[in-house]
């Protein structure tokens, strides 16, 4: 009598191998042919712990009365199967790493690189801006910078990046502890929304739009007095202050 045969082959662990095991089950066979296989294919697939990526798929094979035709038929298309599965899985896993994008970037030293995002649906006041607020102009940019500045300070942020751009840059949703940098500014009356970027995202609108008109009822920021949004000051638009 032949002994059973054991194929090992470790993979990385994949739903494909699931299809690979049910693709590779014997053709079926008249009746009189059925006993020649003992048992089914059986499969036990183990991973040595919780956070390990790969998994030992154990093949056990019957093969008594078989010819050896029928067994080399049978064990090839088994391996070339599994072959496939851990192709097509090993290039899925990795598609998310491939993501690029294109952006300004700038040198913090020989091995550190830093990336400006501009954020989805804000527009700040330019950092040199000024704001007009009883008969006087004031850092209404520059209080913008630090109050980003001063939330980011010592945070982890969560960046969401997105597949639009704007001035060259990448643009992106950051939240830190919870809340919406974007929204923070706008409801601290140093940013307004810009609607048009938010369009697949009306939730997002019409939070920011809400935080908007709460800043405009308690003159939070630059809504205390008068202000020049934030495009038309990069076209050149100026207060009589600024002049």
């Amino acid at each position: 009598m032949i002994s059973a045969k054991r194929i090992c082959h470790v993979c990385p662990s994949h739903p494909l191998f699931a299809q690979a095991l049910s693709l590779v089950q014997p053709r079926e066979r008249p009746p009189r042919r059925l006993s020649a296989f003992r048992r089914a294919v059986g499969a036990r697939q183990h991973c040595s712990d919780r956070q390990s990526t790969a998994a030992v798929l154990r093949f056990d094979i019957a093969l008594a009365g078989c010819s050896r035709r029928s067994r080399d038929r049978f064990l090839m298309r088994a391996i070339l199967l599994a072959a496939f599965a851990v192709a097509s899985g090993g290039a899925s896993s990795q598609a998310p790493a491939d993501r690029t994008f294109e952006a300004r970037a700038r040198a913090l030293d020989g091995d550190t690189v830093a990336v400006d995002f501009r954020l989805l649906g804000v527009d700040a006041f330019e950092r040199r801006q000024m704001c007009e607020r009883r008969g006087g102009c004031w850092q209404c940019g520059k209080a913008a910078q630090d109050l980003a500045a001063n939330m980011l300070r010592g945070k982890t942020a969560d960046v969401k990046l997105t597949p639009s751009s704007t001035y060259g840059r990448p643009v992106a949703i950051v939240t830190v502890d919870g809340e919406d940098l974007g929204e923070t500014l706008i409801r601290a009356g140093l940013a307004i929304p810009d609607a048009q970027y938010l369009r697949g995202d009306p939730q997002r609108a019409k939070r920011y739009a809400a935080a908007f008109s709460q800043a405009k009822a308690s003159r939070a920021g630059a809504l205390s007095g008068r202000w020049i949004e934030p495009l038309n000051w990069r076209r050149g638009e100026r207060l009589q202050c600024e002049r």
